[in-house]
């Protein structure tokens, strides 16, 4: 398990997530997904953070990590491998305030959704 292998596993099977808690403050969150747990639990053996969830009903399983602190580490020590999802992660990085107690009313959520979507779109019309 290394750095550019995890930055290869998120580009395939992961995301960048938002919460909006209280109309106070947007929480980052990393996740990543599999149906094979024993990979995720390598993964989050090897990050020493993170939480894994299980959907019983599909047998799915989802790595995710919450805390502003790891979300950076993860985010930096990926970042140089990225390939597909490398702005994503350089908008977020440049953008998001990852320190205690910053609660992140400024970031500009509207300009997030705006880089996935148009990447998406990119991508559909690409495949016609």
């Amino acid at each position: 398990m290394d750095w550019p292998y995890l930055a290869g596993f998120f580009d395939g099977e992961g995301n960048i997530h938002f919460n909006k808690i209280a109309n106070k403050s947007y929480q980052v969150l990393c996740r990543m997904y599999s149906s094979n747990e024993e990979v995720l639990l390598r993964i989050r053996n090897f990050l020493g953070f993170g939480n894994l969830y299980k959907k019983k009903s599909t047998g799915m399983c989802e790595l995710t990590i919450s805390n502003k602190e790891n979300n950076l580490l993860f985010l930096k020590s990926i970042h140089p491998y990225s390939i597909i999802k490398k702005q994503t992660i350089e908008f977020v990085l440049g953008n998001y305030d990852f320190k205690r107690g910053k609660n992140n009313l400024n970031f500009d959520i509207s300009a997030f959704h705006k880089l996935i979507t148009r990447k998406n779109r990119e991508r559909f019309y690409r495949d016609w």
